[in-house]
């Protein structure tokens, strides 16, 4: 099941439950098609996920939106943090080095 729930202040409100189909579309292109149906607003929106979901097509559907997403990461996700293809398991092995 892919579910979705709407917050404002203190109220939660169910917005859509999708059913997962192995022959059908992929829980990615379910997230995409509710992230989508969700109206945007002039207050700051936020998408908070599960730690499955992050990914790229999942995050470039929510910014196209125009919401901030919030999530784990799983330690096999790969990124590009100035452009420069890296493992987050490899990124969280760096020490930064600050010079005082």
């Amino acid at each position: 099941m892919v579910q979705t729930l709407l917050r404002t202040g203190d109220e939660v409100y169910p917005f859509a439950l999708e059913r997962y189909d192995p022959e059908g579309k992929s829980k990615i292109d379910l997230a995409c098609d509710i992230i989508q149906s969700v109206r945007t607003s002039n207050q700051p929106t936020y998408v908070l996920m599960d730690s499955w979901y992050p990914s790229s097509t999942v995050l470039q559907c929510s910014v196209k939106q125009g919401f901030h997403v919030i999530s784990g990461l799983k330690t096999n996700r790969i990124f590009y943090p100035q452009g420069i293809r890296q493992s987050l398991k490899n990124f969280a092995s760096y020490k930064l080095e600050i010079g005082y």
